[in-house]
């Protein structure tokens, strides 16, 4: 039960997250200067973060030995995509959204 917080946490952060996309999907392409309704990607990025931040958290107190290693492959195979589709300048340099 050590891990009973981040597993808590994270379905609450998903839905925060699936919230968050809904909201920037609805948002217009050309709003009018001024409007006030911006999409921003670092906050979807921010939140994605710690939604993985969480689960990330949980896995080495809730799992054992092998299945460590598994749940952070499929941890980094959910990162992926992540960094695929949110537009940020990352760790890794990328040219800045």
């Amino acid at each position: 039960m050590i891990g009973a917080l981040p597993v808590a946490k994270a379905p609450r952060s998903a839905l925060l997250l699936a919230q968050l996309v809904r909201m920037e999907r609805n948002i217009p392409k050309e709003s009018p200067k001024g409007a006030g309704v911006q999409g921003d990607p670092g906050r979807l990025a921010f939140v994605a973060g710690a939604v993985l931040a969480c689960v990330d958290g949980a896995i080495p107190l809730q799992l054992d030995a092998s299945r460590i290693t598994i749940g952070w492959a499929l941890l980094a195979a959910a990162l992926a995509p992540m960094y695929l589709r949110i537009p940020t300048a990352g760790c890794c340099g990328g040219p800045p959204a």
